[in-house]
C-alpha cells in the first residue's frame, strides 16, 4: 500500500524501489510491504527537492524498517550550461564519475544506493545517512571534518592530477558573481524601497555596491593568482555528518568517527580558500561553551587546522596563500549572496517563505550579520594585499 501526501511527490516504481530498498538494508531480495514519501523542507537551490522515503519490508526473516533519501533535479533556465554555478546535473555527474569514492581517509560522501535518469529529471537515491549532524558538533568533530577535507584538497596541490570532466565547476567566485548581477542592479535600482531598508540597512546597500564596482574585479583577479585545487563547494555544518565507523566482525563501532558530506552541487576546482571560507564562519557555533575559546580564537584553529590538512600529502605552499584566499573568497560569498539578493524579487517570496517558514520580511532581518561576515573579510583581505 502505498501512502503520498502530496499529488506532486515522486511515485517510483515498484521494482526500483526494491532494488533501492535491496541496496540500504544490505539484503539481495526483499519485498516492500509499504512505503510514503515526504518531501524534505529546507535546502535553497531550486534546481532540486529532496525527498525521505521511509517504509518496512520483508527480508525473508521478517519484516525491516527502512529509510532512505530520494533527491530530485530538474533543469532551469540559466542552469543548463555546466558553467553555470548551478548546473542543474554536477551532482548526478559527481556520483557517476566516480571521485567522491576517492576523497580522503574518514572523509566520504553518501552511499548512492540508485539512479535513474528520466531525461527531464535525474533522482538520485541516497542512503539515510544518521549520525551527529554539524549543527551539533563538537569543537573536536569539528576540527577533524576541517582537517579531513584539508587534506582531500592538498593530495591535487601535491600532485594528483585534477579532473578534467566538463560539468565540474570551474571558479566558483566568477560564476558566483554572474549569478549576483542581477540582483546587484536590482539592488541599485531599489535605494529606497522597504525591503531595502531592512536587509541592507545603515547604509549596507551603499557599501555593497561600492564592493561590488571597486573590489570585485581586483579580489577576483588575486584569487586567480592563487593554487585551484579540488573542493566541496559549500561544506556547512548542514551538509556534514559524523558517524561511528564499525569494526570487526560483531558490527560495533571502533571508536573512529567518519565524516560524511552530502550535497556535491558545487564541486569545483577553484582558488584555494573556498572550502574554508564557508567552514571558518561557523566557528562561534563549533566553539560555543568551550572554556577560553572565543569566535576568533575557533577560528584561528578551523584556519591553522585546515592548512595543516593541505600539507598532508606533501603540499608545502605558503600559509599566507592559504589566507588571503579564505578572506577573498569569504568577501564574494557573502557580499554578492545570490541567494541573499533574490529576496528583492517578489517572484520568489512565496519560495523563499515556503524554505524558511518565515515572512520575507522576518529572513530580511538576518541579512545585515551575513553581510558583515563578508565586510570583515573584505577589510582583511584588502590589508593583506596592501589596499586601503
Amino acid at each position: 500500500m502505498t501512502a503520498i501526501d502530496e499529488v506532486a511527490l515522486p511515485a517510483p516504481a515498484r521494482a526500483a524501489l526494491e532494488e533501492v530498498v535491496g541496496r540500504a538494508l544490505g539484503k539481495e531480495h526483499v519485498e516492500v510491504v509499504d512505503w510514503s514519501i515526504q518531501k524534505v523542507p529546507g535546502g535553497l537551490d531550486r534546481s532540486s527537492t529532496v525527498y525521505r522515503a521511509t517504509g518496512t519490508a520483508n527480508v525473508g526473516k521478517g519484516l525491516q524498517e527502512w529509510s532512505v533519501f530520494l533527491k530530485v533535479f530538474q533543469p532551469l533556465p540559466g542552469r543548463e550550461d555546466p558553467a553555470s554555478a548551478f548546473y542543474w546535473r554536477r551532482e548526478p555527474e559527481a556520483f557517476a564519475s566516480g571521485i567522491l569514492d576517492q576523497l580522503a581517509e574518514g572523509l566520504v560522501g553518501p552511499r548512492l544506493l540508485g539512479t535513474e535518469d528520466h531525461g527531464t529529471e535525474v533522482w538520485l537515491w541516497l542512503e539515510h545517512v544518521g549520525g551527529v549532524p554539524g549543527t551539533e558538533w563538537t569543537l573536536d568533530q569539528a576540527l577533524a571534518a576541517v582537517r579531513k577535507l584539508g587534506t582531500f584538497s592538498g593530495a591535487y596541490l601535491a600532485g594528483r592530477q585534477l579532473p578534467s570532466e566538463p560539468w565540474i565547476l570551474r571558479d566558483l567566485r566568477h560564476a558566483w558573481a554572474v549569478e549576483a548581477a542581477p540582483g546587484i542592479a536590482r539592488l541599485a535600482a531599489m535605494r529606497d524601497h522597504p525591503l531595502v531598508r531592512i536587509g541592507w540597512s545603515d547604509g549596507l546597500d551603499e557599501v555593497v555596491l561600492r564592493f561590488w564596482e571597486d573590489d570585485r574585479p581586483r579580489f577576483l583577479e588575486a584569487l586567480g593568482r592563487l593554487p585551484r585545487t579540488l573542493q566541496h563547494g559549500d561544506p556547512n555544518p548542514l551538509n556534514m555528518f559524523v558517524r561511528p565507523v564499525a569494526s570487526g566482525g560483531n558490527g560495533r563501532a571502533g571508536g573512529v568517527e567518519q565524516t560524511v558530506v552530502i550535497d556535491w552541487a558545487f564541486l569545483c576546482i577553484t582558488p584555494l580558500g573556498e572550502d574554508l571560507a564557508t567552514l571558518a564562519s561557523y566557528a562561534a557555533a563549533w566553539g560555543r561553551g568551550k572554556p577560553g575559546i572565543d569566535a576568533q580564537a575557533t577560528t584561528a584553529l578551523i584556519i591553522e587546522t585546515y592548512t595543516e590538512g593541505l600539507r598532508e600529502n606533501g603540499w608545502r605552499g605558503d600559509a599566507q596563500l592559504v589566507r588571503l584566499g579564505y578572506h577573498l573568497t569569504k568577501a564574494l560569498r557573502y557580499l554578492l549572496h545570490p541567494f541573499v539578493l533574490e529576496l528583492l524579487d517578489e517572484v520568489d517570496h512565496t519560495r523563499a517563505e515556503q524554505k524558511f517558514g518565515k515572512p520575507v520580511k522576518e529572513i530580511l532581518q538576518s541579512v545585515p550579520n551575513i553581510l558583515q561576515r563578508g565586510l570583515a573579510a573584505a577589510g582583511e583581505a584588502r590589508r593583506m594585499m596592501g589596499q586601503r
